[in-house]
């Protein structure tokens, strides 16, 4: 009984590092978005700790109010590509769009999404604590494919009233957030690069 303990104790272990190691192991990872990754945002605090863990090298631009038109003008996103020579990109913006016409968005998706030239992307979606904001949201997989991978927060994480002030969530649940996102990479990207 006591080796079944042992045997757990390292799966569970192995498996919750797993997710960056390593899938990001020595890569340049460019992270951009709105005021959700800004500052000591939870969601930020764990992917810098895990990325550092990974080794990777990690650059977050992000703006307050941002959306994806934000990063599309003016080439901005393929330039951050070019500056930080990324070989991975992490996308976390539309909370600030779900109120907004959805051929708007989605063209201003299809704007952003048009500077990766084949660029590693996950597109990470907003949590769904914004009232009226369904009928933008839903179609967010459409529009980030095939140029991202889109991780559906509204459906892979439970945000419950305490977890968000305002707009915003609480840096313990952005930790669980961003927990949830990396294991979930760790799914999509090819078999020999979750091996160690």
């Amino acid at each position: 009984m006591r080796y079944l303990l042992v045997i757990i104790l390292l799966l569970v272990s192995t498996s919750l590092s797993a997710d960056t190691n390593p899938v990001w192991r020595y890569r340049r990872v460019l992270v951009i978005g709105d005021s959700l990754i800004a500052g000591n945002s939870g969601f930020m605090e764990h992917l810098r700790t895990r990325f550092k863990q990974a080794p990777a090298s990690l650059f977050v631009v992000s703006e307050i109010g941002a959306r994806p038109n934000t990063f599309a003008k003016d080439d901005r996103l393929h330039d951050l590509i070019v500056e930080h020579e990324a070989d991975s990109v992490i996308i976390v913006l539309g909370m600030n769009t779900l109120r907004s016409p959805v051929a708007t968005v989605r063209d201003s998706v299809k704007d952003l999404t048009g500077q990766l030239n084949g660029t590693e992307c996950f597109w990470v979606g907003p949590p769904p604590v914004l009232e009226g904001g369904d009928p933008v949201l839903r179609r967010y997989p459409s529009f980030v494919a095939p140029a991202c991978k889109y991780f559906d927060t509204s459906k892979e994480v439970k945000f419950p009233p305490k977890s968000v002030s305002g707009f915003h969530v609480k840096a313990w649940k952005g930790r669980k957030w961003a927990r949830a996102f990396l294991w979930w990479v760790f799914h999509q990207v090819p078999i020999e690069r979750t091996i160690a």
